[in-house]
């Protein structure tokens, strides 16, 4: 699996423009001076925080304990803003959620909208304003600590097995894994989960719940492009599995991808 991961970073290398990939590292090295675009970066976001596709999200509960899944998708419905991700990251319903921080959690707004007879979604309506819309996946490639980058720009459909997607989780980061299933009943904790998709040959992990599962779209050989094909629900780390539901099926109801 963590070769699959390498080859299909030095695939997209190869196109030009090449792919917005970030070391993790440039941060630490650069130096921080009043002017540094590093500098200006932290202080929008400081002013105005961001929820990308891979962001970790929390709810807290009575207890103060935050129980963390992963943010999908942004969509619309109404001229109103939703973050797509699994239902049951909503361990109390309705619950508020935060994009997380290490320093101060910023308020995303309530998931007081959710479907768990026979599905797993969650829709968490944004109420503040301060909080800035960013249609992309961004998540880390554990492998070699860089930051993948892609830009949202439409919607694929999987009509056949053994094609490669990939996920973006806020425990495991950026990983890609291979279809074995299609239009599935999956059982998930005794309860079953219909029209699912399920990949092999992939990390997943408690937390990932909600993240974005998507293609990459090469249009006009570009590879920092994307296209959004599910969300991630639920999957074994051991036996390298994740359970996915497409997104055609979270857009039912009016609601809409928002792109680039």
């Amino acid at each position: 699996m963590m070769k699959k991961n390498k080859k299909f970073i030095e695939n997209v290398e190869t196109f030009n423009p090449s792919p917005i990939i970030k070391p993790l590292s440039n941060e630490e090295k650069e130096e921080i001076l009043s002017n540094s675009s590093t500098l200006v970066e932290k202080r929008n976001n400081f002013l105005h925080p961001l929820v990308e596709g891979g962001s970790k999200i929390v709810s807290q509960y009575h207890d103060n304990s935050d129980i963390g899944c992963t943010a999908g998708f942004w969509i619309k419905k109404n001229n109103q803003d939703f973050i797509l991700t699994a239902g049951h990251c909503a361990k109390i319903f309705p619950s508020l959620f935060c994009v997380h921080s290490f320093q101060n959690n910023t308020l995303i707004g309530p998931m007081d909208t959710r479907i768990m007879n026979l599905y797993d979604i969650g829709y968490i309506r944004k109420t503040n304003t301060r909080l800035v819309l960013r249609p992309i996946i961004r998540q880390i490639n554990r492998e070699d600590s860089r930051f993948v980058q892609l830009q949202i720009v439409g919607i694929s459909q999987i009509t056949n097995i053994r094609v490669y997607i990939c996920k973006a989780g806020a425990v495991t980061g950026f990983s890609c894994g291979k279809v074995t299933a299609l239009n599935t009943v999956s059982m998930v904790n005794g309860f079953p989960r219909i029209n699912t998709f399920v990949l092999h040959e992939i990390e997943a992990n408690g937390g990932d719940s909600g993240g974005p599962m998507f293609r990459f779209n090469g249009r006009n050989g570009q590879s920092h492009l994307a296209d959004a094909v599910g969300i991630h629900f639920a999957g074994n780390s051991n036996a390298e599995r994740a359970i996915g539901l497409p997104i055609n099926i979270a857009l039912r109801d009016g609601y809409s991808l928002v792109m680039t």
